[in-house]
């Protein structure tokens, strides 16, 4: 699901990857690109950010469907992106947070944690929305959750520069986890794959 947002001087992408678009499309003027099947969740950001540059979008943000990531986050993101080329929302710097807590919140702190010190990514929260103005896609081989991750290592090794802004990442309002324990062992494999690739 792909939907337009204003910035000030610039055409701004949202995408979003939902199970629910027939519902959101009724309510909302939005774009969106219906596939048969489910591919993975990082085919599918792909599938938005190539609409995204066939509409010629001058960036391209992600967020989560279900409003764990807030709306108000978005002027914040793309003010950033004047000093950077890619901005990711971090809810563990200084005047962000989340109401996550328990084992999710372990298991997030420890996927950042692990996921930057093999990829030698110094940021805080590498596992929530972004904004980015562009990467080839045709090298990500991952389609699962550490998708994101793979995108910024591919941003990191062309010398893009990365910066992060606070922003607040409540509890879901609709839906449950997608995040099966399969995803998990995938996502720190992924990681491993992709950290043999740093110094290249």
């Amino acid at each position: 699901m792909l939907k337009q947002v204003n910035g000030d001087k610039m055409k701004v992408a949202l995408v979003m990857p939902t199970y629910n678009e027939e519902e959101l499309a009724k309510e909302f003027s939005i774009v969106l690109i219906k596939r048969k099947g489910k591919f993975g969740l990082g085919t599918a950001y792909i599938a938005g950010f190539r609409r995204a540059l066939e509409l010629n979008f001058d960036l391209v943000l992600t967020m989560d469907s279900d409003f764990t990531h807030q709306p108000k986050s978005i002027p914040v993101l793309v003010k950033a992106s004047e000093k950077f080329d890619v901005i990711l929302g971090s809810r563990y710097i200084k005047g962000g947070g989340t109401n996550i807590i328990g084992y999710r919140l372990v298991m997030s702190r420890g996927a950042n944690f692990i996921a930057g010190k093999l990829l030698g990514i110094k940021a805080k929260d590498l596992t929530t929305g972004l904004v980015l103005r562009g990467v080839g896609f045709e090298s990500i081989r991952t389609s699962g959750y550490s998708f994101l991750e793979e995108i910024l290592f591919l941003c990191k090794r062309k010398g893009f520069s990365i910066g992060e802004v606070p922003i607040f990442a409540d509890l879901r309002r609709g839906g449950e986890s997608k995040l099966a324990k399969k995803e998990i062992f995938n996502f720190f494999i992924n990681m491993i794959r992709l950290s043999f690739f740093r110094g290249k």
